[in-house]
């Protein structure tokens, strides 16, 4: 049996692809229905990243309704878009304290 997410050989009564993690039960929904998710999950957290900006939440979003579809199982791209959706708006909180504390230093030679 060939795993639908990622084409790699898997044990005829696994549950899970030991390669990319994506759930291959039979009573699970459609790849399809899934795999737009975690695409657009990858794309936000990767613009996410190139951009210092908040769409971090929609990739983080998208990865966790991803998960929800398929019984509890975060597919690789849906991972890479949440952990880039979480590092992005890291970066872009730790870029905000320093531009504020930069802003209200600048501020006090102006009294």
């Amino acid at each position: 049996m060939f795993c639908k997410n990622c084409g790699s050989e898997i044990h005829e009564k696994a549950v899970v692809c030991v390669h990319c993690g994506c759930a291959v039960e039979e009573n699970t929904k459609p790849i399809n229905a899934v795999s737009k998710k975690a695409n657009l999950s990858q794309i936000f957290g990767i613009l996410s990243l190139v951009l210092l900006a908040p769409l971090g939440i929609p990739a983080i979003v998208l990865a966790v309704l991803s998960k929800n579809e398929t019984n509890g199982i975060m597919c690789g791209k849906a991972k890479a878009g949440f952990i880039c959706g979480i590092i992005a708006l890291c970066l872009w909180a730790f870029w905000l304290i320093i531009w504020v504390g930069v802003i209200s230093k600048h501020s006090m030679y102006y009294y």
